[in-house]
C-alpha cells in the first residue's frame, strides 16, 4: 500500500474546452503547460482564463476553468486546497437546475483528492456520482467514466476489498482500450494503477509486467523529467526491488528524487523518500533507511492532514529500523504513534490495526513487559482471526507470539500446543522451506531442549535439516549430514548449526562416538556453507549480525575438537575453527585486493558479483518478513543464480576465483613452514567463557590445552589495564601481573621460543603480554622486574600464518626509496610522517583564516600540544615526506598515503566506543572547507594503502568495540583493512615524550636490518635501561604494541656501490671487496629501505 500515493499523483489528460474563440490563446497555453508538467504555470493560465471568462460573463466557461484550477491543485499535491475549491464549486453547481457537461469530471476530481485525505467512504460516494452522471448522459465521456471506475478501484484497496479493486481497475482499462490506441498515455496511467492492485494482491510477476509496460509507453510520450513519468518510475523501482533488482531500483529512485528535489515536488518526494527508505531497510542499512524515512515523515507532517495512513506507514518504517537495531524504546514509541494514527482515522483498516498491535507486542516482549505483550498479541490475533481467518499465516504469527508469552509464564503445555498449531498453518500455507516454518521447527527443538525432552529435541532438529536439505528420500541420515547439499544459503542455517552443536556439547561428559561424529558432520556442513556465505557477508556493515554467530559456531568446533585433545585427525578442525572465527573483514579485504591483480577479469563480472550479493540479501530479508510463496520462490531463484555465477567464475576465471572466494585456511604444514621461517612459536587463544582453549605450535610441534579459569578472570584483565593506565601502586600492579601470568602464560610457556606470535581472543586483545611478570618482585624498581618483555619478542596476529601471508613476503621485505614516490599499485615507497603539533601559533592561524561569523572547532583548539612528535617527524625529512603544522591535513594525507611505504602518525586520537567507525586521528583542519581535520576510521576502510608499516603514536589507536568474529574495531584494524599488513599502535593514552623516545629507537633498529617486532622489543629494553623510577612503569613503555605479519627493511646498495665494478677491476678483487663493504656500511640507512 506504500506506493499508492504515486498512483494518486498521476494526472488526467486535459479536457478540451468548447469556449469561444477569443480564449483560444490562453486555452492553448494552459493545455501545453499542463501536458508538459509545468503545473505552477498552468495554474497561472487557469487563473487568467477564469478572469477572462468572468469578464465575458460566461458562467459555464468560468466554472469549467475553476474546475480545471482545482484539478491542477490536486495534481500538484495540494489535495486539501483542491477539495476545498471543487467542493465549493459542486455546491454552487448543484444549486442550478441543469448541471454542466464537465460535472462528471468535477465529481472525479473531488473524489480522487478525498482519497489523499483518507476519507474513503466520501471518496467512493463522489466517484459513484461521477460514474452515475456519465452513465445518465446520452453521450457519456468514456474517459471520465474510466477514470472514476479506476479510482473507485483504488479506494477499494484501502477498504480491504482487493478482489473488487482488481475488477474495477481492469474494467477501467477495457474502457480506455475502447477509445485509445494501446500505446496511448491514458493506457499507461491505467496500467500503473492496475500494477499497484496486483502488487497489493501479491501478484508480483503481473505487477512487474504492468509497471514495465506503463513505463515503456510513457517514455514514448513524455520527457525524462516529467512528473507523471517519474511517478511510474518510482512505482517500478519498488517492484524491481521486490524482484531483487536492487541496483536498477535504486537508480530509478535516485533519478526521480534528484529531479523532484529540483522541482520542489513535495508530494512525489514524500513517496519516493519512503520507497528509498524501505529498500535500504530491507538491505539492513538502517541508518540510511532512517535518513530517507525521516525526510518523508517531515514532508508528511507539513503536507498531510492528521491523522493519515501515510504518516502511520512512515512511523512503522522508522520503528522497524530502530527495532532491527535493538533500540526497543524508540521502536515502541514510533509503533505507538502509528497505532494512534490508524485508530484516529474515520475509516479504519482492521488489517493495519492488527499489524500495529503486533508491532507493539514485539517491542513489549523484547522489553520484558510480558503483560503488555500478551494483551497486544491477543488483540492482533483476534483482529487477524476475524479478517484474515484462522488459517492465515499472519494469524499464526500472532498466535506464535502468544505461545512465546505462555512459555515465559511457565505454561509450557499450552505454549507447545500453540507452537504446533502455528507449524501446521505455516506448512499448509507457506511450505516447509519458508523462513517462518523453519524457525518454528527450530523453536520447538529449543523448547523441548529446555524441558529436557531429548527425543522431541532430536525430532525437530531432524525436521529442520530435512527442510533445509530437502533430500529425495526421508528420513535424512544425520550421521552423513555433510553429504546432503544445503538447498539454499540462509542465515537461518547458522542458527540451526549453532543449536545442534550446543546440544551435542552439553552432553560432552557422556558423549558417544556417534555423537562426536555427528558433531564433526555438522562442522563439515558449516565449512561447506561458509564457502557460499563468505562472499555474501557485508563486512563494511558494523551491524553485521552473522559474524558473532559464525564465531560461536567455530568456538563450538574448537570445544568439539577438545573432546579428543591432540588427536591428529582433529588438527584440521582446530585450525579451521580458529581461522574462520577471526578477523573476517580483514581477510576478506585482503583476498579482494589479491584478486584485483587479475586484470583479465572484466568489470562487468565484478559488478555482477556485487549485484547478486545485494539481491540475495534483499530476497532473504523479504522472505523472512512476507508470508506469500513469491518471496520464497525468489529466494531460491536468486540462490540458484548465485550458484550458477560462482560456477561460471570457477570455470572461466579459475585463478581469480581461487584468490577471491576459495577458503584461505592454511594447513598445519603451511603454518609450520611459516613458523620455521620466522623462528617463532604460535600461541592462539580461544575464549570459552570460564575456560581458554589454547593452541600452541612451532616448526615441529602442535598441541592444544584447556585452561580452566575462575569466573572473574576477565574482570582481572580489565582491572590490570586500569591499574597500569592510572599508574597505581607498584605492588598492586605486581600482584595482579603475576596472577595473570600464572593463569594465562605459565601453564603453556614450556618449550616456547623467544619469538612468540599471539592470536588473542576477546578481552585478551586489550592485554599486552609483555607487561606480565614471571616472579613477584622484592622492590618497586620497575626496570628490575622480570617482565615477559625480557624473555620474548611478541607480535600480535589477526589470523594464522599461511597462504596469503606467504604471497605477501615480497611486500613485507620491500624497498623504501626516499623521496621517489612511484605510481606502484602493489607497494608503497618512502616514509610519510604526519604530526600536526597543535601549537598555539597553528591554532591562531586557523582562527584567523575562518570566514566571518564562523565558529572555531573547539575540539581542535583544545588539543594538547605535542612538540616532541613534531621534532621527531622533522628528523624524518631525509627519509621521506613530512607533513607538520598547517600541512598535516586530511587532504594531504589522501594525496600521499597510497604511495607511502611507511605511514607515521604523531598526533592525538579519539575513541568512540558507541560507534567505533567514528573514532578518528586528529589532523589540522582547513578553515572554511570540508577538510575538517578528522581522519575517521570509516574513511580508512575506503582508503587503499600500499604501505608495509603504519606507526600510530597516538592515544588508544588500538582500542574500540570488540566485534565477535572480527576483533577490535579500532583505528589499527582500519589500517589493516585498508591494506597495511603491520601496524604499531597504542593500547591506552600514551605519554607523547616517552613514546617518541621508543619509536625513535625503533626506527634506528629497523634501519639496522632488524625485524619490526624485534626492533620494538629492543627499543623498549633500551628504554628500561635508560629510564628509572616512575618513568620505567609499564604505563610508559607497555602501551605501544605491534600487530601483523612482521617484516623488515630490505637494504639496497647506493649508486656508488651499484657502479663499483669498474673501480674494482682497476683495484683488483681485494680492493673491490673492501670498497663494497665500506659502501654498504656507509649507506645502511632507512632512506634506502622498506
Amino acid at each position: 500500500m506504500y506506493r499508492f500515493l504515486a498512483v494518486i499523483l498521476l494526472v488526467m489528460i486535459p479536457f478540451i474546452s468548447s469556449g469561444q474563440n477569443t480564449g483560444d490563446k490562453l486555452r492553448t497555453e494552459f493545455n501545453q503547460q499542463y501536458d508538459s508538467g509545468r503545473y505552477e504555470e498552468a495554474l497561472q493560465k487557469a487563473n487568467a482564463l477564469i478572469a477572462y471568462w468572468k469578464a465575458q460573463n460566461q458562467i459555464d466557461s468560468t466554472a469549467f476553468y475553476q474546475y480545471r484550477h482545482a484539478h491542477t491543485l490536486g495534481v500538484m499535491g495540494m489535495p486539501t486546497e483542491s477539495v476545498e475549491e471543487s467542493g465549493k464549486l459542486i455546491a454552487k453547481l448543484e444549486g442550478n437546475q441543469a448541471l454542466p457537461s464537465f460535472t462528471g469530471g468535477l465529481y472525479f476530481t473531488y473524489g480522487s483528492n478525498l482519497l489523499y485525505l483518507s476519507e474513503f467512504s466520501k471518496a467512493k460516494e463522489m466517484l459513484n456520482k461521477s460514474i452515475a452522471f456519465e452513465g445518465a448522459r446520452l453521450t457519456p465521456d468514456t474517459l471520465i467514466l474510466a477514470k472514476a471506475t479506476e479510482w473507485k478501484g483504488l479506494v477499494c484497496i484501502y477498504t480491504d476489498e482487493l478482489d473488487q479493486s482488481r475488477r474495477l481497475v481492469e474494467e477501467a482499462l477495457q474502457l480506455r482500450y475502447a477509445i485509445f490506441d494501446s500505446t496511448a498515455k491514458e493506457i499507461a496511467y491505467n496500467l500503473n494503477s492496475l500494477a499497484s492492485v496486483y502488487d497489493e494482491m501479491g501478484l508480483k510477476a503481473e505487477a512487474g509486467k504492468a509497471y514495465e509496460e506503463a513505463y515503456r509507453i510513457l517514455q514514448m510520450h513524455l520527457p525524462a523529467d516529467h512528473p507523471q513519468l517519474l511517478s511510474v518510475a518510482s512505482n517500478l523501482s519498488i517492484i524491481k526491488s521486490d524482484m531483487g533488482q536492487i541496483s536498477e531500483a535504486l537508480a530509478l529512485l535516485e533519478n526521480a528524487i534528484a529531479i523532484h528535489e529540483k522541482q520542489h515536488a513535495a508530494y512525489s518526494l514524500m513517496n519516493e523518500y519512503h520507497n528509498m527508505g524501505s529498500i535500504y531497510s530491507m538491505l539492513e542499512d538502517y541508518d540510511r533507511a532512517r535518513i530517507y524515512l525521516s525526510k518523508g515523515l517531515n514532508l508528511a507532517d507539513s503536507l498531510l492532514p492528521n491523522p493519515h495512513f501515510y504518516r502511520a506507514n512512515m512511523y512503522d518504517g522508522l520503528g522497524g529500523c530502530w527495532y532491527a537495531q535493538g533500540n526497543y524504546m524508540k521502536a515502541d514509541s514510533l509503533f505507538y504513534l502509528s497505532l494512534q494514527q490508524r485508530e484516529a482515522m474515520e475509516e479504519k483498516s482492521e488489517v493495519d490495526l492488527a499489524q500495529s498491535t503486533f508491532n507493539l507486542a514485539m517491542t513489549a516482549q523484547d522489553r520484558k513487559d510480558t503483560a503488555r505483550a500478551r494483551n497486544y498479541y491477543q488483540e492482533s490475533y483476534e483482529k487477524r482471526h476475524a479478517v484474515l481467518g484462522i488459517n492465515h499465516p499472519k494469524t499464526a504469527n500472532s498466535l506464535y507470539g502468544l505461545a512465546d508469552i505462555e512459555w515465559a509464564l511457565g505454561n509450557h503445555a499450552d505454549a507447545l500446543d500453540k507452537y504446533r498449531t502455528c507449524l501446521n498453518i505455516y506448512s499448509a500455507t507457506v511450505t516447509d522451506q519458508h523462513q517462518w516454518t523453519l524457525e518454528n521447527n527450530l523453536h520447538l527443538a529449543e523448547r523441548f531442549y529446555e524441558i529436557n525432552e531429548p527425543d522431541s529435541t532430536s525430532r525437530y532438529i531432524q525436521k529442520s535439516w530435512e527442510a533445509i536439505c530437502n533430500p529425495k528420500t526421508k528420513p535424512l541420515n544425520i550421521q552423513k549430514l555433510s553429504q546432503y547439499p544445503v538447498a539454499y544459503v540462509d542465515p537461518f542455517v547458522l542458527k540451526l548449526i549453532d543449536f545442534h552443536l550446543s546440544t551435542l556439547l552439553s552432553k560432552k561428559h557422556l558423549i558417544t562416538e556417534n555423537s562426536f561424529e555427528e558433531g564433526v558432520e555438522v562442522m563439515k556442513t558449516m565449512d561447506g556453507l561458509m564457502e557460499q556465505l563468505w562472499p555474501l557477508l557485508n563486512f563494511e556493515n558494523e551491524n553485521n549480525s552473522l559474524l558473532p554467530l559464525i564465531k560461536d559456531i567455530y568456538r563450538e568446533g574448537v570445544l568439539l575438537a577438545g573432546l579428543k585433545p591432540n588427536a591428529a585427525e582433529n588438527t584440521g578442525l582446530y585450525l579451521n575453527s580458529l581461522e574462520q572465527s577471526r578477523s573476517a573483514s580483514i581477510r576478506s579485504a585482503l583476498q579482494n585486493r589479491h584478486a584485483m591483480r587479475y586484470a583479465n577479469v572484466p568489470d562487468s563480472v565484478v559488478e555482477q558479483d556485487r549485484q547478486l550479493r545485494e539481491e540475495l540479501r534483499f530476497a532473504q530479508a523479504k522472505a523472512r518478513d512476507q508470508q506469500d510463496e513469491y518471496w520464497n520462490k525468489l529466494r531460491f531463484e536468486t540462490v540458484n543464480r548465485w550458484r550458477s555465477y560462482q560456477k561460471m567464475l570457477h570455470e572461466t576465471y579459475p585463478e581469480w576465483y581461487e584468490v577471491r572466494y576459495a577458503p584461505t585456511i592454511p594447513s598445519i604444514e603451511e603454518v609450520q613452514k611459516n613458523l620455521t621461517k620466522s623462528k617463532s612459536s604460535l600461541v592462539a587463544y580461544f575464549d570459552a567463557d570460564t575456560a581458554l582453549v589454547v593452541m600452541i605450535a612451532d616448526s615441529r610441534n602442535f598441541k592444544s590445552t584447556l585452561l580452566h579459569l575462575p569466573a572473574s578472570w576477565q574482570d582481572s584483565v580489565r582491572t590490570y589495564r586500569t591499574l597500569i593506565e592510572e599508574r597505581a601502586d607498584a605492588m598492586r600492579i605486581a600482584s595482579l601481573s603475576y596472577y595473570l601470568y600464572s593463569l594465562l602464560w605459565q601453564p603453556i610457556e614450556e618449550n616456547l621460543k623467544s619469538r612468540v606470535e599471539i592470536i588473542p581472543d576477546g578481552i585478551l586483545n586489550y592485554l599486552n603480554f609483555e607487561t606480565l611478570i614471571s616472579s613477584l618482585p622484592t622492590g618497586v624498581d620497575f626496570e628490575n622486574w622480570e617482565w615477559l618483555l625480557k624473555k620474548h619478542t611478541f607480535i600480535l596476529r589477526n589470523s594464522l600464518p599461511g597462504k596469503i601471508q606467504e604471497d605477501r613476503k615480497d611486500k613485507n621485505n620491500q624497498l623504501i626509496k626516499g623521496l621517489q614516490y612511484e605510481d606502484d599499485k602493489t607497494t608503497g615507497t618512502g616514509i610519510l610522517a604526519i604530526a600536526p603539533g597543535f601549537s598555539d601559533e597553528l591554532k591562531t592561524s586557523y582562527r584567523d583564516a575562518l570566514p566571518e561569523n564562523t565558529a572555531a572547532d573547539t575540539i581542535f583548539t583544545n588539543w594538547v600540544q605535542t612538540p616532541w612528535s613534531v621534532e621527531f617527524a622533522e628528523e624524518l625529512k631525509t627519509r621521506g615526506k613530512v607533513l607538520t603544522g598547517s600541512d598535516a591535513t586530511e587532504k594531504s594525507f589522501r594525496e600521499n598515503a597510497a604511495t607511502a611505504g611507511i605511514l607515521h602518525f604523531g598526533t592525538h586520537a579519539r575513541l568512540q566506543d558507541a560507534n567505533p567507525l567514528m573514532s578518528y586521528l586528529a589532523l589540522t583542519p582547513t578553515a572554511g572547507s570540508d577538510d575538517d581535520g578528522y581522519l575517521y576510521a570509516y574513511e580508512l576502510y575506503n582508503q587503499p594503502l600500499h604501505a608495509n608499516l603504519s606507526v600510530l603514536t597516538a592515544c588508544e589507536t588500538g582500542l574500540g568495540a570488540y566485534r565477535e568474529g572480527d576483533g577490535v574495531m579500532s583505528l589499527a584494524h582500519a589500517f589493516q583493512y585498508a591494506g597495511c599488513p603491520n601496524v604499531v599502535y597504542s593500547l591506552w593514552q600514551i605519554d607523547d615524550k616517552q613514546s617518541t623516545w621508543i619509536i625513535k629507537s625503533f626506527y634506528e633498529y629497523i634501519e639496522d636490518d632488524m625485524a619490526y617486532a624485534d626492533a620494538l622489543r629492543q627499543a623498549k629494553l633500551d628504554y628500561l635501561e635508560n629510564h628509572g623510577g616512575e618513568l620505567s612503569a609499564p604505563y610508559y613503555w607497555g602501551g605501544v604494541v605491534i600487530t601483523g605479519e612482521d617484516g623488515k627493511i630490505q637494504k639496497s646498495p647506493s649508486l656508488i656501490a651499484s657502479y663499483a665494478w669498474p673501480v674494482g677491476l682497476a683495484m683488483g678483487a681485494m680492493g673491490l671487496l673492501v670498497f663494497y663493504s665500506m659502501a654498504r656500511k656507509r649507506n645502511n640507512t632507512i632512506k634506502n629501505a622498506v
